[in-house]
């Protein structure tokens, strides 16, 4: 589909914006400041490795850069002004450990150092200063994962980091409030809190239902949707 809605917070309404440029599914999207606009990103999907771009001045949608890889099931998180995408299926049903990020600045994709492990259907959230992916599936060895890495871009180095209490894929990574937390996954309601000072991931307040492939989000400033 091309559609697109917003939720007005005030109202409750959903209203419609202009719709993409491209069908797509299984993509991820961003939100990113440029200058006076607050831009959203809707990259890749089903195998695509177009880019589009909406802005809040215009409120048109335009094609930019097309990604190094086109990828779907992959994750997108942003860190100091650069977008970075990690993972993703490929058309040659390959769980990608490569990394892609986008500069503003210069409208173009870079290569980033590749994950430790390819996946696909993981999260990923920016959490101080660093970037940490969770979760997924590795189609080369038919295996949901409970692995949990961290990327430094300043030292654009992956470090291996406390892993999930259990394999899951198509969780949502989040962080609230200073913490950061696992949800969801196929077939699952579990909530996991980081405990920064045991290391350790703790049981927190169960979803509702199961949910996976889902999407959270903090609504400014004081709850999770």
């Amino acid at each position: 589909m091309t559609s697109v809605e917003y939720i007005d917070l005030n109202s409750g309404e959903k209203k419609p914006l202009k719709p993409l440029n491209q069908a797509r599914f299984l993509f991820s999207a961003v939100t990113l400041r440029r200058g006076s606009s607050t831009d959203v990103y809707a990259i890749g999907g089903d195998y695509l490795s177009s880019v589009e771009r909406w802005s809040s001045n215009t409120g048109d949608w335009e094609i930019i850069a097309p990604m190094l890889v086109a990828i779907s099931d992959h994750s997108a998180s942003v860190i100091a002004d650069k977008i970075y995408i990690t993972g993703g299926f490929t058309s040659e049903r390959i769980s990608t450990n490569k990394v892609q990020m986008y500069s503003v600045e210069t409208n173009s994709w870079t290569y980033r150092a590749q994950m430790i492990q390819g996946r696909h259907d993981h999260s990923s959230v920016a959490f101080k200063g660093k970037l940490y992916v969770a979760g997924g599936y590795d189609w080369e060895t038919s295996s949901s994962l409970d692995s949990v890495k961290h990327y430094d871009p300043n030292a654009n180095v992956w470090t291996a980091f406390t892993k999930l209490p259990q394999a899951a894929y198509g969780i949502s990574l989040g962080c609230f409030q200073n913490k950061l937390f696992s949800m969801g996954g196929y077939n699952k309601s579990d909530v996991w809190e980081y405990d920064e000072t045991n290391k350790s991931w703790k049981a927190s307040t169960s979803l509702s239902r199961k949910r996976s492939y889902a999407v959270a989000n903090v609504i400014p400033y004081d709850s999770i949707i």
